[in-house]
């Protein structure tokens, strides 16, 4: 037998490596095949609708550098993936129209193919609960659905927040033929105003329903848009710190949270503080749960800030080990700390709090749990039950911590707390980068926005933030987007004097942004639903005017787009005379002899009502009583009392306008 070289044996064992190598690969192949396999992104589905006259993007993911043939209504485009697997193929503008068929091929063969395509207006809704409310909650939703339109098609992007733009939905299901039991969970404002507006246009609908119920305005705007406000530099800092370091973007904001606490509470010792003395608090109820539900006069009806505090025992062995807190559910934004070192802060209706707790944290004997409960609508607390609150080790043993709470309200400080910037509806950007930036590439028509009462506690920013918004939008979807605000209605107790509203500033902030912008509409909702529901059922007529303006904005004609907007306020012998713009639809009065709802405020702020008459279309106000009259008010109440209308039926919605004598105006 012939002996081989050294050589020769290094050469045949790096041949056997290789052919073991590949023979490991091939049992792989079919896996790593079917996970870069060639697709669609997931936005693009059968039944979708792609806007009109306007060039198309459409694009996916691919092994990096493989030839792609897409097209589209007897158009094709060659692409080839880019070295991240994405490809993108560019199509001319298309005509309103369809089915057609949307086809993705490799060399080798076709990969996938999309029926059902149309081309038509495609809207983006989004906001937050009203948005949200579904055709099934419609009084005789039956009126909607009896007759349903194919063309019409809806796709609803699922909640999910992120503090990076994302170029994927985390979930959508793909699109919908409008059925009737398609459009039953869809957004009846949106719904309703594609079925109205598509009897004027006569083309294909597209609705895409990306909004949120209970979310800020901040959420849905970029970090770039946000970047120039100093308001938000501080939370779009802890967004980006939280990308890298959670704990230490918990501890900054923490810090943030105690300093305002120091500055509203007037210096007040910290509850979250070891040495805090709480034995004057009261016992909180065994069972926990919604404090307005408590034995307790002080927390019915409560809205605001409830502190939590217990103490505990643990062993040498249990103390220095890290462990998981579980809280159960809390409604609606907590703080919690543990021996005065945060472990936690959530925002969640009822959600279930679960916080690590990393070694050092825990001592041997007494520890303190402290937990800062902040609720501004409805149920709040720590919900229990009392069993699923623990601390929770890695051997699977626990601590039970569901008894013995001690509870203080906060009277003082009044008003709402920081919030963790990274939270979905409550902190910024988070919704714009998850249920938005997936969308910019993919041609809009226009947007139905509804939104406001989430920031109607903090409403004096509200206008700039608006602007920002549509400015912020127009960046992703076009600067021509026509862009429509659906105006908050009444809410709440009916007034008994003048004083200030948040919601009537958001209304007035609405207006104006409208007002200054030939591409943004205003739908009018004041005096359309009942003042003690939050979520108005009669989306009909905000459907219908929403349409009205939408029709405005794309075709012209004499459609009122901003609502009546008031112009000035002149002084002159003792009487304000309001000017409102010509819309060439005459005012009138509803159901009395006088206009109601005006105020006259004072260079104090002390305002007032006064009599009122309509005179050629102005409102002239009587400041008899009046010593420096410097604004005029009308509406400014949560949930106003109207009577003036113009013949459109469109009532005057909220505002106020500073008072000019009359030598500073040109004469006219």
């Amino acid at each position: 037998m012939k002996l081989m070289n050294l050589a020769t044996m290094k050469n045949k064992d790096r041949l056997t490596l290789r052919l073991l190598v590949i023979a490991a690969i091939a049992t792989l192949w079919p896996v790593a095949l079917s996970a870069t396999e060639p697709a669609f992104s997931s936005l693009f589905s059968d039944r979708m609708v792609l806007q009109r006259e306007r060039p198309i993007s459409v694009w996916g993911t691919a092994i990096p550098g493989t030839g792609l043939r897409v097209s589209l209504a007897e158009h094709v485009q060659n692409v080839r993936a880019d070295q991240s697997g994405n490809w993108t193929a560019e199509f001319p503008a298309l005509s309103a129209g369809g089915p057609h068929r949307l086809e993705l091929a490799e060399t080798d063969g076709m990969v996938r193919v999309l029926e059902d395509i149309l081309i038509g207006e495609v809207w983006l809704c989004s906001g937050q609960s009203n948005m949200e409310y579904p055709v099934a909650n419609l009084n005789e939703p039956w009126r909607d659905t009896a007759q349903m339109d194919s063309s019409i098609r809806l796709l609803t992007v699922e909640h999910d927040s992120s503090t990076k733009p994302l170029a994927e939905f985390g979930g959508v299901s793909g699109w919908d033929i409008a059925t009737a039991d398609t459009v039953s969970s869809f957004s009846a404002a949106c719904y309703l105003f594609a079925r109205s507006l598509q009897n004027d246009l006569e083309v294909p609908f597209g609705l895409i329903d990306a909004s949120w119920g209970g979310s800020a305005i901040e959420a849905w705007i970029s970090a770039r848009g946000l970047r120039p406000h100093d308001a938000f530099r501080r939370a779009l800092e802890l967004n980006n710190l939280h990308d890298t370091d959670a704990d230490k973007a918990l501890q900054s904001f923490v810090g943030d949270w105690q300093s305002w606490w120091m500055a509203a509470s007037d210096g007040q010792p910290g509850p979250w503080m070891t040495d805090f003395v709480d034995r004057n608090w009261p016992e909180a109820p065994r069972q926990l749960g919604d404090w307005r539900q408590w034995d307790d006069m002080r927390t019915k009806d409560f809205t605001g800030m409830i502190w939590y505090r217990k103490s505990f025992e643990l062993n040498a062995a249990q103390a220095e080990q890290g462990a998981v807190l579980e809280l159960g559910g809390v409604d609606e934004v907590d703080v919690t700390w543990i021996n005065g070192k945060p472990v936690g802060a959530k925002f969640g209706w009822g959600t279930p709090r679960s916080y690590r707790v990393n070694p050092g944290v825990l001592e041997t004997g007494t520890n303190v749990l402290a937990v800062n409960v902040y609720n501004s609508w409805a149920a709040g607390g720590l919900d229990g039950p009392p069993e699923t609150i623990r601390l929770a080790f890695p051997d699977d043993s626990h601590v039970p911590l569901g008894e013995g709470w001690r509870f203080q309200l906060v009277i003082e400080p009044a008003g709402r707390p920081p919030m963790t910037p990274w939270s979905s509806i409550t902190g910024v950007t988070g919704l714009f980068n998850a249920m938005i930036a997936p969308l910019s590439d993919f041609g809009v028509g226009g947007v139905l926005w509804y939104q406001g009462e989430s920031n109607t506690g903090r409403a004096h920013d509200y206008e700039t933030l608006l602007a920002t918004m549509v400015d912020d939008w127009r960046e992703r979807f076009g600067k021509q987007l026509p862009f429509i605000v659906i105006q908050l209605p009444e809410f709440g107790s009916l007034p008994d004097g003048p004083g200030d509203s948040g919601w009537a500033r958001v209304r007035d902030a609405q207006q104006q942004v409208a007002a200054a912008d030939p591409l943004t509409g205003l739908v009018v909702t004041v005096g359309s639903a009942d003042p003690s529901d939050l979520h108005p059922p009669n989306k009909r007529v905000v459907g219908k005017r929403s349409a009205a303006v939408a029709h405005g904005l794309l075709l012209g004609g004499d459609v009122v787009t901003d609502g009546i907007v008031p112009l000035r306020a002149v002084l002159m012998d003792k009487e304000v005379t309001v000017h409102f713009a010509d819309t060439g639809m005459p005012l009138f009065v509803s159901g009395a002899a006088a206009p109601s709802s005006f105020e006259l405020c004072d260079n104090h702020g002390d305002c007032r009502y006064v009599t009122a008459r309509l005179q050629q279309n102005r409102i002239m106000l009587d400041a008899s009583d009046v010593a420096e009259p410097a604004e005029v008010r009308h509406a400014w109440a949560d949930a106003p009392v109207i009577n003036l209308y113009s013949a459109q039926g469109l009532p005057v919605s909220s505002f106020r306008l500073p008072i000019r004598s009359r030598q500073e105006i040109p004469a006219e």
